[in-house]
């Protein structure tokens, strides 16, 4: 307030700036303060300055212990009618921690799962680069959980000590909540420290010298070709504890066909009934192997084939095994490579992965208890182009007797609409197949 004119300010600058204008104050001006019983007088406009804006603080101060007075008053109005009406003695506090149902370790549990799980789903959304999400996850805890915190710690201030620091607890360790996934390196180790993630790895399909030309000198360098396989054991062992619901697999086993229906699934067919008769009462899993060569970015011209890998997937035939989220990676293979090596030796790192699974079994915890699973191969699944690769037959469709079912010529197949019985594969056929 002005201490010429009475007129009201919202802050010392606007009054300084109302003196210094409206009533031409200067260094010789006497200011005195507008404060009742202070009215101080300075010579100096610095000193008139800060002096005010002491007085400007003391009534915040003196503004927030009231609130505070005033909340506590409503408080203990509340334990007392709390008290009146359940019978509570006074010595015990309604507010205590120790009189709440609140886990506060599952409740913070359940929060770094959910914030993990929505990173998890950033993630999965193909039109998001890794830098889009890390860039969403640092804008939605600066703009978003910041400001949220900021004032649960602001009202936290006139709640009780224990709530008070319970409060302060919470936020210190939801600050930042990205903080354990800001890079996929983090990422990647804290869903490996949770055991839900498991590094790939790399197996050598080959290692050779090479000389290269570095203007006019000739170098000579090591070159390894090699593949990536994902840890089937692993992978296996979580779906099954986790995802597959093994109890609905081992009724749909005992529970005989109804309306006469044969082969609902492919656990009622008679190869898988001659894959199993070996096992006896031991529980085994059938899964699939799906192959298929994917391009990556699209190469054209005589870039086209350079950057195209032999995709291996596995799937289990149970329900909705089609969908692309029950369909899991199991090892990349640089399809050019899987040319020159053969898929003998490109396949050896997963084909041993194979027999493990279906000879030694895992150990499963199934019902509270440990269980061993066998997992057999069912069967392997793809185009012409990817089961001729990957079982070693022609991968050319150029050929007279093309087809592994029948003995149809190409020329024949250009005009047939109907199978034809008497040309499916028989024995007396073995040596045309042999021939072409």
């Amino acid at each position: 307030m002005c201490f010429l004119c009475k007129q009201n300010f919202n802050n010392v600058k606007l009054l300084l700036k109302h003196l210094f204008v409206v009533h031409a104050c200067n260094k010789d001006t006497v200011y005195v303060c507008p404060v009742k019983l202070c009215e101080q007088n300075f010579q100096s406009v610095h000193a008139y300055k800060k002096h005010l804006e002491k007085h400007k603080l003391a009534r915040e101060e003196s503004f927030f212990e009231q609130i505070n007075e005033v909340a506590k008053c409503e408080k203990r109005l509340l334990v007392s009618k709390s008290k009146e009406n359940v019978g509570i003695d006074d010595d015990v506090l309604l507010f205590s921690s120790e009189n709440h149902d609140f886990n506060k370790k599952t409740s913070s549990e359940t929060v770094s799962n959910k914030i993990k799980e929505f990173c998890l789903k950033l993630h999965n959304k193909s039109n998001f680069t890794r830098k889009d999400v890390f860039q969403l996850q640092e804008e939605i805890s600066k703009n978003l959980f910041n400001p949220i915190f900021d004032m649960l710690e602001g009202i936290s201030q006139s709640f009780c000590e224990n709530d008070r620091n319970a409060i302060s607890d919470f936020i210190e360790q939801f600050k930042n909540p990205f903080q354990a996934y800001s890079s996929e390196y983090k990422l990647l180790k804290s869903l490996q420290s949770d055991s839900l993630f498991n590094a790939s790895e790399r197996f050598e399909l080959n290692r050779c010298i090479t000389s290269t030309n570095k203007g006019t000198i000739n170098v000579l360098s090591e070159k390894v070709d090699t593949g990536i396989i994902l840890t089937l054991k692993f992978m296996f062992r979580e779906l099954s504890e986790k995802k597959l619901n093994l109890n609905k697999y081992i009724s749909m086993l005992a529970e005989p066909s109804s309306n006469g229906v044969q082969n609902r699934n492919f656990c009622e067919s008679q190869l898988w009934a001659s894959k199993i008769k070996n096992y006896g009462d031991r529980l085994a899993i059938p899964y699939f192997v799906f192959v298929d060569d994917v391009e990556l970015n699209n190469p054209l011209s005589s870039r086209k084939g350079l950057q195209k890998l032999s995709a291996i997937y596995f799937s289990f035939p149970f329900e909705n095994s089609s969908k692309l989220k029950n369909i899991y990676l199991a090892a990349l293979i640089k399809s050019k490579d899987m040319k020159k090596y053969g898929s003998n030796v490109a396949l050896n790192s997963l084909i041993r992965e194979i027999i493990s699974l279906e000879v030694d079994g895992l150990e499963i915890n199934f019902n509270g208890s440990l269980v061993k699973v066998h997992f057999i191969l069912g069967l392997v699944l793809g185009d012409n182009l990817g089961l001729n690769q990957i079982l070693n037959f022609s991968g050319s469709f150029s050929a007279t007797y093309f087809c592994r079912f029948c003995v149809s010529d190409k020329m024949s197949t250009h005009t047939m609409t109907k199978e034809d019985p008497e040309t499916t594969q028989h024995t007396k056929f073995s040596e045309i197949f042999a021939k072409s």
